[in-house]
């Protein structure tokens, strides 16, 4: 499973990707963020890191739905679950 952080580079942010990195049941973390109040000392150990994913943007413009949209297969959540017989 792929995570999205938005606001990444924050000090809850970065220490929030920090343990999902480590989680083995995550195979990517993806942090937004605008760098107006994170740093990017925060998570420049991660930075190499084969899982982790920064993009350095605003969180809300107009496209940024369809950039996320590219990043995750969101067929996943419309799948209906079937009841056990």
């Amino acid at each position: 499973m792929r995570i999205l952080i938005t606001g990444g580079a924050g000090f809850i942010g970065s220490n929030l990707a920090e343990a999902l990195l480590a989680d083995k049941r995550v195979s990517g973390v993806i942090v937004f963020d605008n760098l107006a109040t994170g740093s990017i000392k925060n998570i420049d150990q991660f930075l190499s890191h084969p899982g982790f994913t920064f993009i350095e943007e605003e969180a809300a413009p107009a496209n940024f739905i369809e950039k996320i949209l590219g990043l995750f297969d969101i067929r996943k959540f419309f799948r209906k679950k079937r009841k056990k017989r």
